[in-house]
């Protein structure tokens, strides 16, 4: 093939309708294609809790520690027995430790914590302290999680919610 078609050719191929890209230019998403991406990345950090025979859904943080975890317990599920602590919290040790990204928070009802890299509490109370937010059981506003988590020491099953 000649040389000047086979240039022509190419020159063609690397211009789009609004001239030509440089190598280190990368087009923006709209607003919008940023928050189906988001929305979609989110959808892909649900996992579930089994307590008792009941299962919760929660949604992990879009952070190293949450898409780490979200990761060890895509391939196998995780047992914990999580214990008492403090009249708020039931917490366990991970056997492993994840990402740390601690900062000063109040957590709430339902929220995921990561404490010292290697411990995962489940909230039932509020605590203000320096954490890592791992994630949040969804619609907690609406589960007696209290009432389900007991006084006394408990085994949760951390598992990638299936479709």
């Amino acid at each position: 093939m000649n040389k000047a078609i086979l240039f022509s050719i190419i020159l063609l191929c690397s211009c789009s309708p609004r001239g030509t890209m440089s190598s280190s230019e990368t087009p923006l998403a709209s607003n919008e294609e940023q928050s189906a991406y988001i929305s979609i990345k989110e959808e892909e950090m649900k996992i579930q809790l089994s307590i008792n025979e009941e299962k919760l859904t929660a949604t992990l943080e879009q952070n190293e520690a949450g898409k780490e975890f979200y990761e060890r317990i895509l391939t196998s599920p995780l047992l914990l027995t999580l214990e008492e602590y403090g009249g708020f919290e039931k917490v366990g040790d991970l056997g492993f430790s994840l990402p740390r990204n601690d900062t000063r928070i109040t957590t709430n009802k339902g929220d995921l914590i990561l404490y010292n890299g290697n411990q995962i509490s489940l909230m039932y109370g509020s605590n203000t302290w320096s954490y890592t937010r791992l994630g949040k059981i969804d619609d907690v506003e609406n589960i007696a999680l209290e009432e389900l988590l007991g006084d006394s020491s408990i085994n949760v099953t951390f598992e990638v919610k299936g479709e």
